[in-house]
């Protein structure tokens, strides 16, 4: 099995919010958004490929609330824990990209060490075999025999079948995006069950995705 992992809201985890700690980390945030903007959002931290560090804050601190999570976001980016950071690359050493961000408290005490995670795998692994997903198509049926690969992958609705992946292409990853399906995040079974047995919190799977 894979999943597909989102942040998890209720109202303990509603109540913490973070925002960048200097006018100098708030700048950082409003360039990185000025360089989406200016590649038509062709580039983010959502894209499956590295994001220039500079455009991460050094430092954030708590707006609201006193209390982080093991996946969340921090500052504007999605942010992980320590634990959650080794689990990653227990799996895949080197795989994807960590940048530290030191939080602290609003009375200026340091709360702790996270880290910035860009998924850095985008692959091509969704099985339409199972009927779970569609194929959904760039350009009008008269272009498709000159660009066979302007098409994406979308979950079809209604039909009661799951998505499914190769399961060859994703063996042995911890987390990768999808070329034809790129909105989520995917994480393997086997790091999803470790984040249970290791009591991880913040995050929730919000679909299954068979092997095949």
């Amino acid at each position: 099995m894979a999943y597909e992992l989102d942040i998890y809201f209720d109202a303990k985890m509603t109540a913490q919010e973070t925002v960048p700690a200097t006018l100098e980390d708030a700048e950082r945030v409003q360039a990185y958004i000025r360089w989406v903007n200016e590649t038509h959002s062709q580039k983010g931290y959502d894209k499956g490929e590295p994001v220039p560090e500079e455009y991460f804050p050094r430092t954030a601190r708590f707006s609201k609330g006193k209390r982080l999570f093991d996946y969340q976001k921090i500052a504007h980016f999605l942010a992980v824990s320590t634990r959650f950071k080794d689990l990653v690359e227990s799996f895949e050493p080197r795989g994807h990209q960590f940048v530290p961000v030191e939080v602290y408290h609003k009375d200026g005490s340091h709360y702790g060490t996270y880290w910035y995670f860009v998924i850095c795998s985008l692959i091509e692994a969704i099985n339409p075999a199972t009927g779970g997903v569609k194929q959904v198509w760039f350009v009008p049926e008269s272009r498709r025999a000159e660009r066979p690969n302007a098409f994406g992958w979308d979950i079809n609705w209604g039909s009661g079948k799951e998505p499914a992946v190769f399961a060859d292409k994703v063996a042995g990853r911890a987390a990768w995006r999808d070329k034809r399906y790129p909105v989520p995040s995917f994480f393997s079974d086997a790091f999803v069950e470790q984040l249970t047995v290791q009591g991880m919190q913040g995050y929730t799977t919000v679909r299954r995705w068979l092997e095949l």
